[in-house]
């Protein structure tokens, strides 16, 4: 809490994100038991509504959406079939770009009609091949991941750009430069995550 706080005070001296509810969004391969691949959406974001804590000022409700541990048999349910526990079953059985659209279109609509703004965490890589067509996304604010580029001092947020050739890489047919565009998140590995946003003028 006393980050959350801290970030919202940055938030209130310079153009800084401030604090925000953050989810890990399970696809349609965890649970079809909520009558669908759309109402699992609408399921799981009632449960985010219902255990909201924090000084949430900028009411953004961030989707975390990626494979899981799939080298420890492990997977969120985008694209492959798994159990509650997020164990694979049933070999590697995929779930169609649609019906993982439908989750995250249960739970973006559910968040946004509650009145709040949804964001989505992933990777450009990752989004293209769990969603395909159904991944266009200009109205949701992005989070982009890319974990192969080394964690050193922050490059400068006016190009999103270590060098002409490492370059922020959004996804859902967003770009460097897009208005929801806003963060970046790079590690290199296991030595931290590295994260910078832009929060421009309202949006």
């Amino acid at each position: 809490m006393a980050d959350a706080n801290a970030a919202n005070y940055d938030s209130s001296k310079i153009m800084a994100m401030g604090a925000s509810e953050y989810y890990m969004l399970a696809g349609p391969g965890i649970s079809n038991g909520a009558g669908g691949d759309f109402q699992w959406g609408v399921q799981q974001a009632n449960w985010v509504l219902s255990h909201l804590e924090g000084p949430n000022t900028n009411h953004i409700i961030w989707a975390d959406i990626e494979q899981g541990q799939l080298r420890y048999g492990q997977t969120n349910g985008w694209n492959h079939n798994g159990s509650q526990c997020g164990a694979i079953k049933d070999g590697t059985a995929l779930y169609g770009n649609a019906q993982d659209r439908a989750t995250f279109n249960g739970f973006w609509d559910t968040i946004t009609n509650a009145g709040y703004t949804v964001g989505a965490y992933s990777s450009n890589s990752f989004w293209s091949g769990t969603f395909g067509s159904y991944g266009s996304i200009p109205g949701t604010l992005e989070w982009t991941s890319e974990a192969s580029l080394p964690a050193t001092d922050v490059p400068a947020i006016g190009n999103w750009c270590y060098s002409s050739s490492a370059c922020a890489q959004f996804f859902g047919g967003q770009y460097i430069g897009y208005s929801h565009a806003i963060a970046w998140q790079y590690s290199g590995g296991f030595s931290g995550d590295y994260n910078e946003s832009y929060w421009g003028p309202p949006l």
